[in-house]
């Protein structure tokens, strides 16, 4: 761990570097082991060197304040950002358009039901229509005499031979 602080970092407590950089204890001290970031213990309290870039270059969404931001990945990281931007407000389009398309469907669904009780309506009609075809058929052979062999069709039969 270096002693000596940069013009380029800000010596800050721990506590006030994972509210800064947004991460956890375990990162952090993650972090001063591999010497990702510098440290230095005074005491009983760690005291961090933080990149003034970090600090300043924080915007206003709070998921920003929860990365740590270098200079070698903040075109990346803001690159990443718009496309993530991009990807949520394209996902709330798609919900909406979901949305609509489920209304749909449940209008969709409601009118094939209505077409379903009209067709079972039509159905039970027609088999009604059915049965008084039939058994008008049936009264009017019993009423007609039979025709015998060699007899008259039925609409010459008032009329004189």
């Amino acid at each position: 761990m270096a002693n000596d602080v940069s013009s380029a970092t800000r010596r800050v407590t721990a506590d006030e570097a994972l509210e800064i950089l947004g991460i956890s204890r375990r990162t952090l001290q993650r972090w001063l082991r591999i010497g990702t970031i510098s440290g230095l213990r005074v005491g009983r309290q760690l005291l961090v060197d933080i990149p003034t870039d970090a600090i300043t270059s924080q915007t206003t969404t709070p998921r920003d304040t929860r990365r740590p931001v270098s200079p070698n990945v903040a075109p990346e990281l803001d690159s990443a950002r718009h496309e993530l931007a991009a990807l949520r407000q394209n996902l709330s389009a798609r919900d909406l358009q979901l949305a609509e398309l489920r209304h749909q469907l449940e209008l969709a669904q409601a009118e094939v039901a209505h077409l379903h009780s009209e067709l079972a309506t039509a159905q039970a009609e027609r088999d009604y229509l059915r049965q008084a075809l039939a058994a008008s058929l049936t009264v009017q052979q019993r009423l007609l005499p039979e025709r015998a062999t060699g007899s008259r069709p039925w609409w010459q039969i008032w009329t004189r031979r």
